[in-house]
């Protein structure tokens, strides 16, 4: 509607609102139907992953390179004294702990990250 000075005029709103239904049906399709795209590969619902517990992960990566959280002595037991042991420094103190295939980062006396060398 439009206000013309005192009069009013009213205007044909029926073509407008039919496109504007079509354009509403076709959005409410598109977003009932993407679900199915977007989750159809998800292995989530499809169950093809099979979850690992932490600790098992950890014993996995444990033959290769120490993981986050180990103790000095946990790492000394499954992987032997290193070939070098670089002195803690700076605040906190960073160890390193350096090995023929990698290198152990120590914050006190726990692993906050281990390098695999090239």
């Amino acid at each position: 509607m439009y206000n013309i000075g005192n009069q009013r005029a009213k205007t044909n709103s029926a073509p407008r609102t039919q496109k504007h239904l079509t354009l509403f049906a076709s959005f409410l399709l598109l977003v009932l139907s993407t679900p199915q795209i977007c989750f159809a590969n998800n292995p989530e619902q499809t169950g093809q992953y099979t979850t690992t517990p932490i600790a098992q992960q950890a014993a996995n990566s444990s033959t290769s390179t120490p993981y986050r959280g180990m103790n000095m002595s946990q790492v000394e037991s499954q992987f032997g004294y290193p070939s070098q042991n670089l002195a803690p420094t700076g605040t906190p103190p960073i160890a390193r702990w350096i090995y023929e295939r990698f290198t152990v980062y120590f914050e006190d006396q726990y692993v906050i990250h281990s390098v695999q060398h090239r």
